[in-house]
Order: structure tokens, then C-alpha cells, then sequence
């Protein structure tokens, strides 16, 4: 889950008239609180990884900012489903590198994170 600021990994802009990072801030601390109160592990992030997920947050903060939409944002990266993690990788790497959890338990997870979401937004 990242909810503070972006910075491109590559130096570049996503735009011919972007800029080389969006900053934002969203308290994610929250959320991940409630997720791991609910048995779910959670980790904060400072960056979206360096491919589609960075490229997503980026675009959409940039169309946020560029229609002068101030609104919260928060990008939250789902593992893989446990048949997606390849079948010879060792346990011990798949826990470090790759990791997975079930549908229902990310489900989960997503209405733990909508609902924290919302109480922050609607009682601040």
C-alpha cells in the first residue's frame, strides 16, 4: 500500500508536460492497523514498484492534478492468489519474494480498506 508520495524510478516523465514525480499523502497507517487487527498482513509502501503499478498511480494523480481535483488517493497492491505463485519455488522464498493470499481473504482486506477509508474521509 503506498500513501506517500511517488518518485519516478527512471528519472523520466510519464508526460510531455509532466513532472518527474506526483507527490501525494493519504494516512495509510490506519489501514493497515485495521488490516493486520483482522489477521490480514499489510505493509506500507512508499513507491508502487517500478512498472504498470508506478505508471497507473502516476497517471491518475497526474489527471487529478492537471483538472485541479483535490481528492485523497491511496494505491493498495494485491499479492498473488496462491496458484499463481509458481509451484518450485521453496517456501521460505515464496514468504520473502512472493507473496500470496487467498480471493476471499484480499476481499476482505478491500472492504476492511473502503471502510477505514471512508470513516477517515467523513470524520475529518
Amino acid at each position: 500500500m503506498s500513501g506517500r508520495g511517488w518518485f519516478s524510478t527512471t528519472g523520466r516523465t510519464h508526460h510531455k508536460r509532466g513532472t518527474s514525480c506526483v507527490f501525494f499523502y493519504f494516512a495509510c497507517t490506519k489501514i493497515a492497523e485495521n488490516l493486520r487487527k483482522s489477521g490480514i498482513p499489510a505493509v506500507i509502501s512508499y513507491s508502487a514498484c517500478p512498472h504498470l503499478c508506478n505508471w497507473t498511480l502516476y497517471n491518475v494523480l497526474h489527471y487529478f492534478s492537471q483538472r485541479e481535483w483535490n481528492v485523497p488517493a491511496v494505491f493498495i497492491h494485491l499479492p498473488l492468489l496462491p496458484q499463481q505463485v509458481p509451484p518450485n519455488i521453496p517456501s521460505s522464498v515464496v514468504q520473502q519474494c512472493t507473496p500470496s493470499l487467498p480471493l476471499e481473504v484480499m476481499l476482505k482486506g478491500l472492504q476492511i480498506a473502503i471502510k477505514t477509508i471512508s470513516e477517515t474521509l467523513y470524520t475529518s
